[in-house]
C-alpha cells in the first residue's frame, strides 16, 4: 500500500513505462499517425475532458487523480467521466442514426501485463456530451481507454487513463 509520496511517484511511473512497453501490453498501442487521427478531426469526435470519478452528481464528477483508497462503498465501483464534442462527419452520425456510439475499457494490471476487465459502450446522443462508465473494482492499478470504432479517443496527447487503487 502506498501511503508516502515518493511511493505514489513510483507506482504512477511504473504503470507509466508499463503502459509505454507496447510488448507487455495485451492492447495495441498507437502510433503517431493513429494518435494524430484520435483526436478524430476528420471525424468531428472529441474528448475535451475524462477523470476518475468516486461519483457523479448532475453530470458532474467527483474527481480523484493518481490514486485512491479503494471504495468504500458496498459495490466499490470507480467511475471514468468524460466530456465530448461531436462536429463534422460524428454530427452527420448523430443526425441520422441519433447517437454515437463509444467504447470504454477496462484494464487491469496483473503481473506487469494489463488483462481487459470490461468493454462498455456508451452513447453520444448531441453535440456536447457528458457520459460515464462505472466499473466494480479492486485494488491494483487500473487503465481506462475510450475508443470510436477502431481509433483511440485522446485527450490532447493522454490516450490512456492510470488510477492506483489502495487495499
Amino acid at each position: 500500500m502506498c501511503r508516502t509520496l515518493l511511493c505514489r511517484v513510483y507506482t504512477t511511473l511504473s504503470l507509466l513505462a508499463l503502459i509505454g512497453c507496447s510488448a507487455s501490453l495485451p492492447i495495441d498501442t498507437p502510433s503517431q499517425a493513429e494518435k494524430d487521427a484520435s483526436i478524430n478531426v476528420r471525424r468531428g469526435l472529441n474528448l475535451i475532458d475524462a477523470s476518475f470519478a468516486t461519483a457523479i452528481h448532475d453530470r458532474e464528477p467527483a474527481r480523484v487523480s493518481s490514486s485512491l483508497p479503494r471504495p468504500t462503498s458496498e459495490d466499490g465501483e470507480l467511475s471514468f467521466w468524460m466530456e465530448l464534442t461531436c462536429t463534422g462527419l460524428c454530427n452527420q452520425r448523430l443526425a441520422e442514426a441519433g447517437k454515437v456510439t463509444v467504447i470504454l475499457e477496462w484494464y487491469k494490471e496483473d503481473r506487469g501485463i494489463l488483462l481487459k476487465q470490461a468493454s462498455t459502450p456508451l452513447e453520444v446522443k448531441g453535440p456536447r456530451w457528458r457520459t460515464w462508465g462505472t466499473k466494480r473494482i479492486s485494488a491494483g492499478n487500473w487503465v481506462a481507454v475510450v475508443r470510436m470504432d477502431d481509433s483511440w479517443l485522446c485527450l490532447r496527447e493522454q490516450c490512456y487513463f492510470s488510477i492506483a487503487v489502495e487495499p
